[in-house]
């Protein structure tokens, strides 16, 4: 093959990869992973906590469904966007890739969502998940990034958490899922997708 060619494929399969903060749930502070927003709060039980089962490192995070007053009160596990900024990104990412094991009673989703913000604060791009299936050994999941807007991206949020089937309320008291090793990617030289596209 001519040399040439290979060099302008590598060029196109190239990929940069961004850091998410505290990505592989490492450090924690007062029973939250730091850099995360989470439903551990006084009021309630504690439905996010550290895992010693991790795939990268030391630790992962369990987010699950527990009971407030009989009633299931699902896990929330995020870093907020717009108003609330969440972590700054310098490109436009198109996949986010992460490892979970999930353990879901019937009817029952891991669902997860990333977004991307202009310097506005407007949403200009998007990817989610919903994973109705448990998983007892630790498996990939992507999200694929679709942009609606052709403004630079400064920040992005994402949030984690278990739903039931409508995807209007929480799953059942006991469904969890391990979270671990979350990173985004973009590939060199191709554009990003958009709605038009």
């Amino acid at each position: 093959m001519d040399k040439r060619i290979l060099l302008i494929i590598l060029f196109f399969v190239h990929k940069i990869s961004a850091q998410v903060p505290n990505n592989s749930f490492e450090s924690w502070t007062n029973e939250n992973p730091d850099s995360w927003q989470t439903t551990n709060i006084p009021i309630v039980p504690v439905s996010i906590l550290p895992d010693s089962d991790a795939y990268n490192g030391s630790l992962s995070v369990k987010g699950i469904v527990v009971s407030k007053n009989n009633s299931p009160f699902p896990p929330y596990l995020g870093i907020p966007g717009a108003g609330a900024l969440g972590f700054h990104v310098s490109q436009s990412y198109d996949l986010v890739k992460g490892w979970c094991k999930l353990s879901l009673l019937p009817g029952d989703k891991f669902a997860a969502n990333v977004r991307f913000y202009n310097i506005q604060q407007e949403t200009i791009g998007e990817g989610s998940i919903m994973i109705d299936s448990t998983t007892s050994a630790w498996t990939p999941f992507y999200m694929h990034i679709n942009y609606f807007g052709s403004s630079a991206v400064e920040n992005c949020s994402m949030f984690f958490t278990i739903t039931d089937s409508t995807k209007l309320k929480s799953g059942q008291i006991g469904s969890y899922f391990l979270l671990d090793d979350l990173s985004m990617s973009r590939t060199v030289g191709i554009n990003r997708t958009s709605n038009d596209d």
